[in-house]
């Protein structure tokens, strides 16, 4: 008995067929239901007999005698069934060709021609009749071509006269054009594939696409710059902008406007087409794009506010050096002096030192000594740095200094005797005994008075005051009296 694997082999090699031919692809291709049979391989229980032995009470079979019992084992078998099944063939009138296309198919050859559907003929110019056998001049027909042809610009058989209109006309006088974005070629016989719009060139069938697309069947868009017929034209717009792929008209980004974008946005508008205001005060202008206000001379959200101290410029980024109140001019920077001054950092008085008022006809009561400047209208004084008072007569408070002796000293106030700073500049001048930017040190073992310049004349391990220099005397680090040794040195 073959074992199962080698019957499934079999079975399955049974059921091979033979390559059938492809399917035909293109044009003139119809589905029809055909009978088809297949065979498949089933999987089933075969019951089978087989012998075996039990207990008997015969002597001579050894008390075993044989006997037939079924039982089931897996078996295959070959299923034939016959269904309808869809397949693709030529269409009635068409042969299917090597390359497995569906071509026209004439029961007579076309002799001066060509088939172009079934048992159809289309001719040469100058042959006509079912097999383009029949011959006359162009534009003439009948049976000694005696006849012309009622055609318009296109021929006509020459044996029927029926008019064979040229490419893009129909009717029978091929007087009717073909509908563009519907059919093509002689006498309109092809449907026209373009697609969003487009039209059919009436010869080729090529397709003539509308504004924004492009592509063998206009179904793709212009690309990116490109816009019109077949996507034929590039877009001139300017600064960014883009265009309608249809119309090409510039859609401007913000802060431009013109037919091509190349205008930038005037003075005061913004945005989208330049149709926004802008805000902005103190006659300035504003970004073109997003409004944002562009102040010169002034700062704040909308230029608001007069640029602060002695700056000016964009944003009040820049900075001059005017004097005695003058101000910056917001633009350019240059000095606009107070009145009674002048020069170009507005220094100078228009009235002589120690005159003031109009024609400069008043006396200044300022003390010329401690006095910085007479104002040339009021006649203020503006003391040198030291002093105050109306005429300048006064010296600074102890511990105050500076102009107008505004700034407090920082010497160091538990220092004694206390410091006192200079009236001009503040620097501590320093009592005995103590040294330091703030006489905040006292004057080493070896070493006292002012700016501890001195060095003490001790002996006998006597203590030298850092202030003044007196020895305090002792023996064997027990004080005496001031003067043990009768002697200023501890001698």
């Amino acid at each position: 008995m073959w074992p199962p694997v080698l019957i499934v082999l079999l079975l399955l090699a049974s059921t091979a067929t033979t390559t059938e031919a492809a399917d035909p692809t293109g044009d003139n291709v119809c589905t029809v239901e055909e009978e088809k049979e297949t065979t498949r391989v089933e999987k089933y229980d075969q019951i089978v007999p087989y012998r075996t032995k039990r207990w008997c009470a015969d002597i001579s079979q050894g008390f075993k005698c044989d006997v037939t019992k079924y039982g089931t084992r897996v078996g295959y078998r070959t299923i034939v069934e016959r269904k309808k099944v869809p397949v693709h063939k030529c269409c009635e009138g068409f042969e299917q060709t090597a390359d497995n296309a569906c071509v026209a198919k004439c029961s007579r050859p076309c002799i001066h021609g060509r088939c172009v559907g079934p048992n159809k003929c289309e001719c040469e110019p100058g042959f006509g009749g079912d097999t383009c056998v029949k011959s006359c001049p162009i534009g003439t027909w009948g049976d000694k071509c005696e006849k012309k042809c009622d055609c318009g610009a296109s021929t006509c058989d020459p044996e029927s006269g029926v008019c064979v209109c040229k490419n893009g006309f129909r009717g029978d006088k091929c007087e009717e054009e073909c509908p563009p974005s519907e059919w093509w070629g002689p006498n309109c016989q092809y449907a026209c594939q373009c697609q969003n719009g487009g039209s059919c060139e009436p010869s080729s069938g090529k397709c003539i696409c509308p504004p924004g697309f492009t592509g063998t069947l206009c179904l793709e868009r212009c690309e990116e710059g490109q816009h019109g017929p077949n996507c034929q034209f590039e877009c001139a717009c300017k600064n960014g902008a883009t265009c309608d792929k249809v119309s090409g008209v510039c859609a401007c980004p913000p802060g431009f406007k013109g037919a091509l974008c190349e205008e930038i946005c005037p003075k005061g508008m913004f945005g989208k087409n330049c149709s926004e205001k802008c805000s902005c005060l103190n006659e300035n202008s504003c970004e073109a794009a997003t409004g944002t206000c562009k102040c010169i001379g002034f700062t704040g959200p909308k230029c608001e506010t007069h640029c602060p101290g002695l700056t000016y410029g964009v944003n009040c980024a820049k900075s001059c050096q005017c004097e005695n109140d003058g101000r910056c001019h917001p633009v350019n920077g240059t000095c606009m002096c107070a009145p009674g001054f002048k020069g170009p950092t507005c220094s100078e008085r228009v009235c002589p030192a120690d005159r003031f008022g109009k024609d400069c006809t008043k006396q200044c009561a300022c003390n010329p000594d401690n006095t910085a400047l007479c104002h040339p209208v009021f006649g203020s004084c503006m003391c040198k740095p030291g002093y105050v008072g109306g005429g300048c007569n006064s010296a600074c408070p102890l511990q105050w200094f500076g102009q107008d002796c505004k700034q407090k000293c920082t010497c160091n106030m538990n220092a004694i005797p206390v410091p006192y700073c200079d009236a001009v500049d503040g620097a501590c001048i320093c009592g005995p005994g103590y040294h330091g930017e703030h006489c905040e040190s006292e004057c080493d073992s070896s070493h006292f008075g002012q700016q501890c310049a001195h060095d003490c004349k001790c002996q006998n391990s006597a203590e030298c005051d850092f202030r003044y220099g007196s020895c305090n005397c002792t023996t064997g680090g027990v004080r005496l009296s001031r003067y043990p040794f009768n002697s200023p040195e501890c001698t």
